[in-house]
Parts: structure tokens; sequence; C-alpha cells
């Protein structure tokens, strides 16, 4: 009997549990995991979301352990390189961010030398300057010269004089009449006219003048793609270097605001850039747009800065970052849709010998290829404020030492994917391992973010200077 009452203590030590609990233990140092419901409760934990995403990522990711399975063994403890043989010691696991960001930051310099050698290709004929997308910004006022002749018609005097004879035969003269008013003249005025004569009269005592700035002929659009490729090698080369501990220290706190400085400037110049060749030439409007693009960066980097317990302010400011990023591109459509879109449906209109395609038709693709680039990055970022919600201990009503998603597997027994997201720790288990976890995966989606700026700004640059070279340069 006593024998079998061994086996089944055994077998109840042998159970899994699957949350987090402070709770000792005299032989280790590490914080044990609470046991489960035995067998049951770890047949009810193979249907949970996090199960069914984890199987549907090993599917898609590792099918080639499939193919040899009698080779690899079991699915979770065999790396998916070794079922081919190659490399046996090498372990698949996430990239390293210096080198990852010294990478980026080689690539963006190409980049940057690819526009200066673009530019001065196009440059050195006066033809090819008129090719590099000339900038010319304009702005409107009302203008208020009231001694212009434009204002000295007998109407025109009145309305400014708020003059006008009333039933009486009186004359109104609010000015020097105590007894009357604005509304005084503004009565007698309506009665005496139709609306459309008053509003008339407004119109043309307010004339808008249109001011315009052509920076001496000498300023381009590639300019700013210059800039922004030149701007965003600096700052990987910084983090890779002067900056990496910082960098890495901050990462740990689940933050990363070099990467919202960085982005509040870049991102800035290349919505500039795409409202420019939608010709949007208003300076009032692209300076607001640059503020509103520099504001919902700098959100991104406020979201990271409270606990994670705190979801109701960080919900607030993605909101907020939300209504800006989809605000700034409303408007990139509509100068798109009004200002560029007629010249490319005049071939469809009936002008069947239109070519106005061959210069405006690389527009479209610059403002929908940056629309959808641009929209992986909110994608992501939602994803990573999910991901630290479903991790964080006590958040949302848990226990204060469980969390929705619990990353305490050994090392041996992590799924192959994940082993893209985790480094080894070897050695640690429980909460602190948990935590190790969480790190790695915020360190993941920052690599993201990383891959993400790489696509979109080549895919800018790119088509910019790629029309800007096949315009000609004679």
């Amino acid at each position: 009997m006593a024998a079998k009452d061994d086996d089944i203590d055994l077998e109840e030590d042998g159970d899994v549990e699957l949350s987090l609990v402070d709770r000792t233990d005299d032989k280790k140092e590490f914080v044990k995991m609470k046991k489960s419901d035995g067998p049951r409760g770890r047949l009810k934990a193979c249907f949970t979301c996090e199960a069914l995403c984890l199987v549907v990522l090993d599917f898609t990711f590792c099918w080639p352990r499939y193919l040899c399975d009698r080779i690899c063994a079991s699915c979770p403890k065999i790396d998916c390189c070794k079922c081919f043989g190659c490399c046996p010691t090498w372990r698949c696991g996430p990239p390293d961010l210096r080198t990852i960001n010294f990478i980026a930051g080689v690539w963006h310099a190409l980049l940057t030398i690819f526009g200066v050698v673009g530019f001065f290709l196009q440059s050195s004929t006066d033809a090819g300057k008129n090719r590099l997308f000339q900038v010319n910004l304009d702005w409107q006022f009302p203008e208020r010269d009231f001694t212009s002749s434009a204002y000295q018609t007998t109407a025109i005097q009145h309305f400014l004089n708020n003059t006008c004879i009333q039933e009486d035969g009186s004359m109104t003269c609010p000015g020097q009449n105590a007894n009357e008013d604005f509304f005084t003249w503004s009565s007698c005025a309506r009665r005496n006219s139709t609306d459309s004569m008053v509003n008339d009269a407004f119109r043309l005592a307010t004339p808008l003048k249109q001011y315009e700035e052509t920076f001496n002929n000498e300023f381009y659009v590639v300019y700013l793609v210059i800039a922004f490729s030149g701007i965003t090698s600096i700052a990987h080369f910084s983090i890779a270097s002067c900056l990496y501990s910082y960098y890495r220290r901050e990462l740990k706190e689940f933050r990363q605001p070099l990467r919202w400085l960085e982005y509040s400037i870049t991102a800035s110049i290349m919505m500039v850039i795409v409202l420019l060749l939608c010709n949007m030439t208003d300076a009032f409007v692209l300076g607001g747009i640059v503020l509103l693009t520099m504001s919902y960066n700098s959100f991104g980097a406020a979201m990271e800065y409270p606990s994670v317990k705190l979801w109701a302010v960080r919900l607030w400011f993605y909101v907020i970052s939300t209504l800006g990023f989809a605000f700034s591109f409303f408007v990139a459509f509509m100068y798109y849709y009004r200002a560029i879109s007629p010249w490319l449906d005049l071939f469809t209109d009936g002008y069947s010998c239109s070519a106005w395609g061959d210069l405006f038709g690389f527009v479209a693709i610059v403002v929908w290829a940056l629309f959808l680039s641009y929209l992986t990055f909110p994608l992501n970022d939602t994803l990573k404020h999910v991901f630290l919600c479903c991790t964080e201990r006590g958040c949302c009503g848990q226990d204060k030492n469980e969390a929705f998603i619990v990353l305490d597997e050994p090392d041996e027994d992590v799924n192959c994917c994940l082993r893209c997201c985790y480094d080894p720790h070897k050695g640690v288990r429980g909460q602190e391992l948990h935590e190790l976890r969480r790190q790695d995966c915020y360190r993941f989606f920052e690599v993201m973010y990383i891959i993400l700026s790489f696509v979109s700004k080549t895919v800018l640059v790119a088509i910019v200077m790629t029309s800007a070279l096949m315009r000609g340069s004679d």
C-alpha cells in the first residue's frame, strides 16, 4: 500500500501548472509554479487561444520539422535546422540588436548616397532641375487695406461705416449714438437688402490675398528624401554605438523613447513629401501636419511610460495617436484625389491621347505604398500593448501573481517558433523566467519596428528617386 501511495504522490508531483504564484522551496531559489488540476487541467489548457496560436505558428513556420520528424524526434525540443543536418550546434534565436541597428544604419546611409547621386545627376542641367519636384509654398491672408480703390464704392463705404437709412428716414450711426449698436445697423441693412447682397458686400470687404515663396527656385522634394534617410542612418548608428547601453536599459523597462524621437522627425518629413507630391503647397497646412505627426508619435512614446495596469491611460494616448495618424493621411488622400487623380482620369474621360500618367502616375504609388506600409506600425504597436497587458501579473482583475499568458516553460520545452524571440535562460524558473521572457518578446517587437521602418523608408526613397531619374536629364 505504501508503494501505491508513493506512486500516487509521484503522479501528482508530475502535474504541470500554468499560473504564477509566490511560493518558495528550500531546495531551489526560484519561485515555483502553482499546481494545476491534473490531467483534466492539462487537457483544458490545450484548448486555449494561446495554444491555438502556438500550433498555427508552429505549423506555419516550422513545417520542415514535420517532413523529417523521425530524425528530429519530438516537436518542441528540437531546432528546425537540425532536420536538415546542417549546423547542428546552431540554435535558432533572436537577432542581436546592435547588429541589426548597424545594418539598418548602413542601409539608410546607402539610400542617402543614392539620393545625393540622383540629385546631382538631374541637377547637372537646367532641364534636369525642373524634374526634381521643385517646392513652391504659398499661404493666404485676408487683405485689410481699406484705403485701396476696391473699397471706395458707395455700397462698401456704407458697409464699413455701419450706416443705413431706417424706416423713419434717419441714418444709423452706432459709433456716435448711444442707443444704437452694430446689431441695430445689421437689422436695418437686412431689411433694405437681401442676404446675398450683405454676404457679397462682406466678401468684397474681406478679399483673400495669396502669398508665395519659391525659395529662389532652389529647393526640391529630393532634399527632404535625402534628409530623412540621413537622419535615420544617424539614429541607427547612434543606437548601435554610443547610445546602446541606454537603449538596452530602456528596453528592459518595456519602452524605447529613442525610436519615437526618430519617428517624430522622419515620419513628419515623409508626410510632408507625400503632401508636396499631392500638390499641397499651403505652408500652414504643411506645418500643422508636421506638428500633428510629431504629436501622435510622441503619444506613442507616452503610452509606454504608464504602468500596464493603468490601461485606461494607455488607451487614451492610443486613441489620440490613432486619430492624428488617420487625419494626416485623410488630408493626403483628399489632396491626391482633388489635385492629382483628375489628371490620371483624362484618358478614360475621352482624352485618348492623354499621357499625364507618365508625369503623375507615381504619386498614386507613393501615397498608397506609404499608407499601407505605415499601417503596419500601429498594428505592431497594438500587438505589443496587448501582449504586455496579457502577460502583466495582476493586470485586468488577475491575482497579483497571475497573468492571462504565462511564459514560464523551460528552454527545452519552448515551441520552435518562440525560439526566434527568446534568449536561453538556463536554470531560471517561475516568475523570474516569465519576466525575462516578456523582455525578450518586447525586444522582438523592437526588431519588427526596425524592419518596418526599413521597408517603408526604402519604398519611399526608391519610388521618388526612381521617378525623378526616369524623367530624363536632357
